[in-house]
């Protein structure tokens, strides 16, 4: 996993992704998820260190190959540099949200084919019709429930 800028201070990070990063484990080893076959580019984008680094951990241990960024702005650099297949964006993010990001990305012509799935705190039914608007794929509310984000992935990488 490689992390794009310097990391964040962990004293930003909320404390939410604690028991996302315990529910990570438990999902991996009851689901016994299997490993991609191809090592699907995955980039996330999100300002929150720890949440960030564990969704990457429990992405790389089932195949992925990860990359991290912690602003919009470097987040679109390193899309544009690395061509994911699946970015997976934090919409508060510190410089630009994840609505400008998507509408940013899947205006270029490198970004059409990117999947973008939104993981975010916010879910209210106005965010899912901005998301959409946006151009994202798909939305998933924080604290993640891997198994559903794996599932989402997987769905959207054998179409």
């Amino acid at each position: 996993m490689s992390v794009l800028p310097p990391k964040l201070n962990r004293s930003n990070a909320v404390q939410s992704c604690e028991t996302s990063r315990s529910i990570h484990k438990q999902t991996l080893a009851a689901t016994g998820a299997a490993r991609v076959e191809r090592g699907a580019r995955v980039l996330i984008i999100d300002d929150h260190a720890d949440c960030a680094e564990t969704l990457g951990m429990a992405l790389e241990f089932l195949g992925y190959d990860v990359s991290i960024c912690s602003t919009g702005l470097e987040g679109f650099a390193a899309a544009e540099r690395l061509s994911p297949d699946v970015a997976i964006l934090d919409i508060g993010l510190p410089d630009i949200s994840g609505y400008e990001l998507a509408r940013k990305i899947t205006a270029t012509s490198w970004g059409k084919d990117v999947k973008l799935i939104a993981v975010t705190g916010w879910g209210t039914a106005n965010d899912h019709r901005d998301a959409n608007v946006a151009g994202f794929h798909a939305w998933v509310v924080k604290p993640v429930e891997f198994a559903q984000l794996d599932t989402t992935m997987r769905n959207m990488l054998s179409h």
